[in-house]
């Protein structure tokens, strides 16, 4: 099945390079890095530092409780501060898609896209989508937790009485974050189908 999937792909990236260039294998790079990048370092940005304010306040910062909590907290920020990234760049692919039935597209860019929405729904237009958003919270929350659960388990199944020699240690805390990371990942809900069916 692995290999049916890997041959599916490598014809695809074949034909993509006949058609179209190397280039079409980049497309829309920009706005997933616009929407991607922020969202990423606000989660992070707010997790560490509610983590680290639970700590001021005595708490344990390894427990499932203070990540959990900070996790939650961490995203309502992020789905607050980039939502009207996510609305933008859904009705722009949505126009885009529409090019094939008409002639004319309704946005000329992000710019464009954004001031229209402004203009035609208001500033509650940023948010549609919101609660399907919303729901999201949960997936941050058992990504994170799990991923920070998994690190310390693996943390601990390589825990010894002597010093590890420094060049061994680095690679075996990368191999720790890879696999913890990779295992939060498979548990991790996608909540995107139902956001764009909300956004548009």
């Amino acid at each position: 099945m692995a290999l049916h999937h890997l041959r599916e792909t490598l014809s695809i990236l074949s034909s993509m390079r006949r058609t179209e260039g190397w280039r079409a294998c980049f497309s829309g790079l920009g706005p997933s890095l616009a929407s991607v990048v922020p969202a990423n370092t606000i989660k992070f940005f707010t997790y560490g530092n509610c983590k680290a304010l639970c700590q001021k306040w005595d708490f344990d910062p390894d427990s499932v409780a203070v990540q959990a909590i900070s996790a939650s907290i961490s995203g309502l920020s992020t789905i607050l501060a980039t939502n009207p990234i996510w609305v933008v760049k859904t009705r722009l692919q949505l126009d885009k898609s529409r090019m094939e039935k008409s002639t004319v597209r309704q946005y000329k860019n992000s710019l464009d896209c954004a001031s229209q929405l402004l203009r035609n729904e208001g500033f509650k237009g940023f948010y549609r989508g919101l609660s399907a958003s919303v729901l999201g919270v949960g997936e941050t929350i058992l990504h994170l937790v799990l991923y920070e659960q998994t690190k310390l388990l693996v943390a601990a199944m390589h825990s010894h009485p002597h010093p590890p020699i420094a060049h061994a240690d680095r690679t075996a805390r990368s191999v720790d974050v890879a696999a913890a990371a990779a295992v939060s990942k498979c548990f991790k809900p996608d909540f995107d189908k139902h956001r764009r069916n909300m956004e548009h």
